[in-house]
């Protein structure tokens, strides 16, 4: 069996108990897209990108490491000589432009996440379909700036749950709960083909040895 070990920016260093959730989702979408099971998957969360990338650097050069960008995917060149990591180009892989616009590639989860969620909860504006949202229509997610807060906005604006008779906007809160949530829900076939750092890391994974 091949053991790689993926340090992921994220997660709370100060209670790893936290980060149970949102390990699993990264572990389970990543495994969905290999070939073979043959692969033990050690998803590391190591805190904001600046550790991330320090304990990265500090570490022996099998690891591998996953990166928001914060930015466009034109912007992948700078941010690696920023991080001082271009002299390991292949090792590292980036969410352009944060984990959350992965969610927002696949829109249609929000629906079910809602459902396992909420056990009173409904939508809103039945008739409208969210791909066809101001937010979303005609743009690439990863063109898409700050897709955490643009998630939040679409939860509220399409769904509601029910607490003591009275309804409620969902909210997205965090990577760490609502994202760990979602991430197990998105189809990584797809998710592969938007986005191409997703699809370089599952053929790098592949090819170790």
């Amino acid at each position: 069996m091949v053991e790689i070990t993926i340090f992921v920016e994220g997660g709370n260093l100060n209670n790893r108990g936290a980060n149970v959730p949102l390990r699993e989702g990264f572990s389970k979408l990543l495994m969905s897209g290999l070939g073979t099971q043959n692969f033990k998957l050690n998803i590391d969360l190591r805190g904001p990108n600046k550790q991330t990338v320090k304990d990265f650097k500090n570490n022996p050069a099998d690891i591998l490491v996953l990166l928001d960008l914060d930015a466009p995917e034109s912007e992948r060149e700078n941010r690696l000589v920023q991080f001082d990591l271009n002299d390991t180009p292949d090792k590292v892989f980036f969410m352009i432009q944060a984990m959350e616009a992965w969610i927002l590639s696949q829109p249609d989860i929000l629906e079910k996440y809602i459902a396992e969620t909420y056990p009173k909860s409904g939508r809103k504006r039945e008739d409208d379909n969210i791909k066809d949202d101001d937010i979303l229509k005609n743009k690439r997610p990863q063109d898409i700036e700050k897709p955490d807060e643009k998630l939040h906005t679409l939860l509220g604006r399409y769904f509601y749950y029910e607490k003591n008779n009275t309804k409620k906007k969902p909210k997205y809160k965090s990577k760490i709960t609502d994202g760990a949530m979602m991430l197990e829900l998105l189809n990584v076939n797809e998710l592969s083909n938007q986005f191409t750092d997703v699809k370089n890391l599952l053929n790098t994974i592949e090819n170790a040895k």
